[in-house]
């Protein structure tokens, strides 16, 4: 499971009922999804789960809130990270977070070019009425 799937899927596991976070991930991947929600008062279990034929091992992780989907709690930005800030996609997904907004780059490549917004700064201050 990942935040593009969406959906919330709920098993069994020694009489409880817990919600699947994410499956086939790796122990640091593992680590890092539970310091973040517990740090969001959520209470996480860790499954190593072992196939045959397979010899790396993966983990699953699972929280005991029913109502819990990563998707949900990443968009709706209410998961929060040691340093106070709201958690990303970016910082959910462990990839590099990107400042830099693309569409600033014409801009920056091209200083000079005429920009309509430093002419007009109101386009209903040059009509007349009736």
């Amino acid at each position: 499971m990942s935040i593009k799937n969406g959906k919330r899927i709920t098993k069994e596991i020694d009489g409880r009922n817990l919600t699947v976070v994410e499956q086939n991930i790796s122990n640091d991947r593992a680590q890092f999804l539970k310091k973040l929600l517990e740090f969001n008062k959520y209470e996480v279990i860790i499954k190593e789960e072992t196939e045959e034929g397979n010899s790396g091992k993966s983990y699953t992780l699972y929280v005991t809130d029913l109502l819990f989907n990563a998707t949900l709690k990443v968009y709706e930005r209410s998961l929060k990270h040691e340093g106070g800030e709201v958690v990303s996609v970016e910082y959910w997904n462990q990839t590099a977070e990107d400042d830099h907004l693309p569409y600033f780059e014409f801009r920056e490549k091209n200083p000079n070019s005429p920009n309509l917004d430093d002419f007009l700064t109101n386009p209903w201050a040059y009509r007349t009425i009736g």
